[in-house]
């Protein structure tokens, strides 16, 4: 059975702005080692991708196994069509099947959330499981996180 997690996001976040999720999201990454949440790149082998750009990342494929990889681009760029959007943002969303890397996922989201504000909206299959313990870590390694809660909308 999936897990996915859904949010929709303003086109561009501006450099500042995202130089600070990237600072926290880092902050973050020891907590995820320590854990045994080993990330990799998004093909699920070497590091992940975590640039001025965008980040990128998927579970190590060959121990705790990947799925779908998580990918937060700094500028939306779009190949052929736009996606989905609602309210003027634009559809996103990773499938996670519950794997470990999930719980980083749901860390990135939480801290977008916090410095983007009304600039995103996240929700998920699950409003709470998924969330309990990268909400933790978030508050307890940066301070906020503990009043995150997916908004858990239809996504029509």
């Amino acid at each position: 059975m999936g897990y996915t997690i859904y949010w929709y996001r303003e086109k561009s976040v501006d450099s500042a702005t995202f130089e600070k999720i990237l600072h926290d999201f880092k902050k973050i990454k020891p907590e995820l080692n320590r854990n045994g949440i080993l990330l990799a790149d998004p093909s699920g082998d070497s590091s992940p991708m975590i640039t001025s750009d965008g980040v990128g990342f998927n579970g190590l494929c060959n121990s705790q196994g990947c799925c779908e990889p998580f990918s937060f681009m700094r500028e939306l760029i779009f190949a052929y069509r736009e996606p989905r959007k609602r309210d003027g943002k634009y559809f996103q969303y990773v499938k996670t099947d519950g794997l470990p890397y999930g719980l980083a996922a749901a860390a990135f989201l939480i801290i977008a959330k916090n410095h983007l504000k009304d600039q995103i909206n996240v929700s998920s299959d699950n409003p709470v499981l998924m969330w309990e313990k990268p909400r933790e870590w978030c508050q307890h390694i940066l301070g906020y996180g503990a009043e995150f809660l997916p908004e858990n909308d239809s996504v029509d």
